[in-house]
């Protein structure tokens, strides 16, 4: 949207529709939540970020993963709004792992 109205119509439509929040849903419906919209995608993996302190999102990691049923891999304690490229290439390698081998 090029329009500033149309910016804050987008973005007020994207935190509307963000998925269950952890105040309002259990650790089962968000993690229903994220592998249905990454099975909608065709998604082949499934790529998790959790900042620095931020102890809330490792609690759902588990049921994510379980969930989604693709490869998973989740990069922790990463700065805010950074990725540690080093992280980033150990989570890819796990990503391309094969099943069998993780």
């Amino acid at each position: 949207p090029g329009h500033p109205a149309g910016l804050e119509l987008a973005l007020a439509e994207r935190y509307q529709a963000n998925g269950p929040s952890a105040a309002r849903s259990s650790i089962a419906e968000r993690a229903t939540h994220t592998a249905a919209r990454l099975h909608a995608r065709g998604a082949a993996g499934l790529l998790g970020y959790v900042r620095e302190h931020d102890d809330a999102p490792p609690w759902d990691w588990p049921a994510q993963r379980a969930a989604a049923g693709v490869p998973a891999a989740l990069l922790e304690r990463q700065p805010y709004g950074r990725i540690d490229p080093e992280d980033l290439d150990r989570a890819l390698a796990d990503l391309r792992r094969p099943a069998d081998a993780a």
